[in-house]
């Protein structure tokens, strides 16, 4: 579709408010075989750990809150230091 060769099984899925969603056959695209999405899911995981940590030290007071930019940055390095190789 619009010129793009996805992998088997993965489709692009137009929406109004998404373009460039995927689907593979009903399944997350991070699931499929050799897929390059899961290396990223342990970035994702790491930052939400980060964040449980902010949230158990039982500081902060109601609010919206980030992963500070430098424990951002030390997940970063590591994920780097391990997917790089």
């Amino acid at each position: 579709m619009n010129g793009h060769h996805w992998p088997p099984g993965v489709s692009e899925v137009l929406r109004a408010a998404c373009s460039g969603c995927w689907s593979a056959r009903g399944n997350a695209v991070n699931f499929i075989p050799g897929a390059a999405l899961v290396p990223f899911i342990f970035l994702v995981q790491a930052e939400i750990l980060a964040a449980i940590r902010m949230l158990t030290r039982g500081d902060l007071a109601p609010g919206i809150y980030e992963v500070p930019a430098p424990d951002r940055e030390a997940i970063a390095a590591t994920w780097l230091s391990y997917f790089n190789r």
